[in-house]
């Protein structure tokens, strides 16, 4: 995956997951796979957002755009949905690697840090 640019919240977020990974898990072999697996869902979100903001802008100006046809439209919507579609997938995928790669003690305690994916995705439901 190529690597991104992270703002100053994201890299908070991610360096959170790392004190975690590296405070709750005891191998440290599984806990470098843990956090490679969350390197890769911070940039697949980074990537997103990014594409989802530019998207938007468009579906904005195609839709003030009094010649823009109903087929314009839809094509642009079923591009964000391809998007979230994709990045529902990658989100099942690092869930399940990351399930694999813990105990349930350990998961319970990446799960439940502040900053969590799982908090981020509870404040922000509309984005999925």
């Amino acid at each position: 995956m190529k690597r991104l640019t992270l703002s100053e919240h994201e890299k908070s977020m991610l360096d959170s997951f790392h004190r975690q990974v590296h405070d709750s898990v005891s191998d440290p072999v599984r806990a470098e796979q843990l956090i490679e697996v969350g390197d890769d869902v911070a940039m697949a979100l980074h990537d997103y957002f990014n594409k989802m903001a530019k998207m938007v802008k468009k579906v904005s100006k195609a839709n003030a755009d009094y010649d823009t046809t109903p087929e314009q439209l839809a094509s642009y919507f079923l591009t964000l949905d391809k998007y979230r579609r994709n990045i529902r997938k990658t989100l099942l995928q690092a869930n399940a690697q990351a399930l694999a790669l813990t105990t349930e003690s350990e998961w319970r305690a990446l799960s439940n840090r502040k900053n969590s994916l799982k908090d981020f995705l509870e404040k922000h439901p509309e984005l999925f």
